[in-house]
């Protein structure tokens, strides 16, 4: 858990030495800030063992993990690769492959979806709206970055997805396509995303209705709506996802609740933000898709992860937020620090989750 201390104390510490607040009104300093900022995610992700990462050995069933699939496919060409591969993801086999004629070792893969996802994230902020130093910590506190570090196939779509709304936002539906696409070659959940851009154009307000109505009918029907999006998006390889849902159990979590906290304070701050942040009506629906997947998510296992698709649009819309509620550029200073606090300590106090907990050095793991 040192490491981890260390290391927000390192974007804390990056954040106000490279012109903290100023980035509010300086491009140039946004740009110094997320660059600097994005490296240290990289480099966390980067040098960590192995051992750091709940699905990178693979489970205790004997399962393999990620680091046996880039030993094994790096023994393979790439028509074995293929023909092996054909229903277990074959894009991100063949992509360990091409990596693998690179560097033997899987360290190399590591390295590389650490640099994608890195740089997606932080492509993402430079082109928002929120506040750097509030967005990363958002980012860390709702463990998003945690599951990036287990989940790499994902990890590779979410770095991608972050790059295609961006796109999407300047009107360059080409690219947003593209890249979706290709996110979805990856980790095929990723096409959802796509599928619920066009609610962007939709009346917030019948948005947000409908969603209610649909967690309502998942309810009223023990979870079959849960059922049918696993099926869709675990199915196969995945059956054991499925197998996990059961009844209408509500676990919860504190992350779940911070998600809804932020989500409630956006929602009746939304008229004030709305006149700031013109763009709001747009965001507020396709977040609120984020919040449908992650509450439904709280009857199985696995349906949570369908939401990082869309809760990232919580960070720069929280900002706007707390702009709105505090104009004066000192108190919104001193505020976002505050937040950003408090999203740290409950990281270290609740736990890192995805099995990254005991953060360790790819040196110190025996190869």
């Amino acid at each position: 858990m040192v490491v981890h201390i260390v290391f927000l104390a390192l974007l804390f510490f990056t954040y106000y030495v490279s012109g903290g607040v100023k980035s509010e009104q300086s491009q140039e300093t946004r740009k110094r800030q997320v660059t600097y900022m994005g490296m240290l995610l990289f480099w966390f992700a980067a040098l960590r063992s192995p051992t750091v990462g709940g699905d990178l050995l693979g489970s205790e069933s004997g399962e393999s993990g990620y680091w046996f699939d880039y030993t094994l496919d790096a023994g393979l060409s790439f028509r074995d690769v293929i023909v092996y591969r054909a229903g277990r993801d074959p894009f991100f086999h063949c992509f360990l492959k091409f990596l693998s004629t690179v560097s033997y070792s899987p360290q190399t893969m590591l390295v590389v979806v650490g640099g994608i996802f890195s740089f997606g994230f932080s492509y993402f902020v430079y082109h928002s709206r929120g506040n750097v130093l509030f967005s990363f910590m958002m980012l860390i506190g709702f463990r998003i970055f945690s599951f990036s570090l287990s989940g790499l196939r994902q990890a590779i779509a979410l770095g991608l997805i972050y790059i295609a709304y961006i796109c999407l936002r300047d009107k360059k539906y080409a690219r947003f396509v593209i890249l979706n696409i290709l996110a979805a070659l990856f980790h095929r959940s990723a096409l959802v995303f796509i599928v619920a851009f066009p609610l962007m154009f939709v009346n917030t307000t019948y948005v947000v209705v409908t969603l209610l109505l649909l967690f309502g009918l998942n309810i009223v029907t023990s979870g079959s709506l849960v059922d049918y999006l696993a099926s869709f998006f675990f199915g196969g390889r995945f059956d054991s996802y499925i197998a996990r849902s059961v009844g209408m159990e509500f676990e919860g979590g504190a992350t779940f609740f911070i998600y809804l906290f932020f989500y409630f304070l956006v929602l009746a701050f939304y008229r004030k933000i709305k006149k700031r942040d013109v763009f709001l009506s747009k965001e507020f629906s396709i977040l609120s898709v984020g919040i449908f997947f992650s509450a439904i998510g709280q009857t199985m296992d696995n349906v949570f992860r369908i939401a990082y698709y869309f809760i990232f649009l919580l960070f720069p819309v929280s900002s706007q937020m707390l702009l709105s509620m505090f104009n004066d550029k000192k108190t919104y200073s001193l505020i976002c620090f505050v937040a950003s606090f408090l999203l740290a300590v409950q990281y270290i106090v609740f736990g890192t989750g995805a099995s990254t907990e005991n953060y360790e050095f790819f040196w110190t793991y025996p190869h």
